[in-house]
Formats: C-alpha cells, structure tokens, sequence
C-alpha cells in the first residue's frame, strides 16, 4: 500500500486565517495557475462563481448570511500522494470529487491540485470555508478527522492508498 498524507496547515502567526484578506490570500495561492498544472483538477463545490472571486464571495456571503464576518476565516487542509498516482485523468478527477463529498456535504470548498514539488509533490489543497451552510462555525474533532480517514480509506484503497494523519 502507499501512504497518502492528510494534514490541517497551521500557521504560526497567532491571527493567521483571521485577518480580512485571508480568504484572499489563501484562494488565490491555491488556485494559481503556475502550481496547477493540470487545468482539470481544480474547482469548487457550494460556489456558484468560477473565478477565484467569485468563489471569495460565494464564501463571504454564506458569513454574511448568518452574520459570521469575524474570527477564522477558513481551514486550509493538504492531502498529498507523494508521487502522482498512476490513475487516468477521468478517474482521478472522479475519485478526487467523491473525497471532498466529504467535506462539501458541510462546508464550501476550493481545491487545487499542485505540481510544485516534483517528483513527489503531488497534493491537493482544499479550503474550506469557516461557516458552514448551516451556519455553524467550523471544528474538525479528532472523531471527524477518522471519519475522514474512513472515507478516503473506502475510496482508495481498492487504488492501494491509504491515509495517514500528519
């Protein structure tokens, strides 16, 4: 089996994702075209826009609904393969949606994935809004990160990957 590596970033700076350019910043690195080199393997779920800024305000406006503006401004998660899985596009872009179902069923979300760091710098970053369509604002507990490791684990496996938290 190869490990897949599943890791929640966090800064070190103690407002880092709090301050109002946040979503911005972090968005636009994300999705910058340089790191992508795949133009397939990018693109959002509860955004209606397309373009980076339309998906920044897609996200704002689920704050602004239930008045959430202030604090975290969204949860920056990395999942990487180490070497690119050797999987057709089509199915990779399949599986890689069926992953975030997870997270989408909750939370908008961006993703990208990035070529930067080759020959084993395969990984996707996801950022997921800090409200959720509900409102609440976001905890990712010990209990839901297994839940994620079950699910990538049961969309994987049969692909011989398996998830490590980092």
């Amino acid at each position: 089996m190869k490990q897949a590596i599943f890791k929640i970033v966090k800064k070190k700076q103690p407002h880092a994702y709090r301050n109002k350019d946040a979503l911005e910043n972090v968005i636009n690195y994300v999705l910058r075209e340089t790191a992508r080199l795949e133009d397939d393997l990018w693109g959002s779920i509860g955004t209606f826009g397309k373009s980076p800024s339309s998906m920044i305000e897609d996200f704002r406006k689920v704050k602004r609904l239930y008045d959430k503006e202030d604090g975290l401004q969204l949860k920056h998660l990395i999942l990487s393969w180490g070497k690119r899985p050797d999987l057709p596009r089509k199915k990779m872009r399949k599986l890689i949606k069926r992953t975030l179902a997870f997270w989408g069923e909750e939370y908008q979300l961006v993703y990208a994935v990035h070529e930067d760091k080759l020959p084993n710098g395969y990984h996707m970053h996801i950022v997921l809004n800090s409200v959720s369509y509900k409102g609440n604002k976001i905890q990712i507990t010990g209990k839901k990160l297994r839940e994620f490791k079950r699910h990538f684990n049961k969309i994987w496996n049969p692909y011989e990957y398996i998830l490590k938290m980092s």
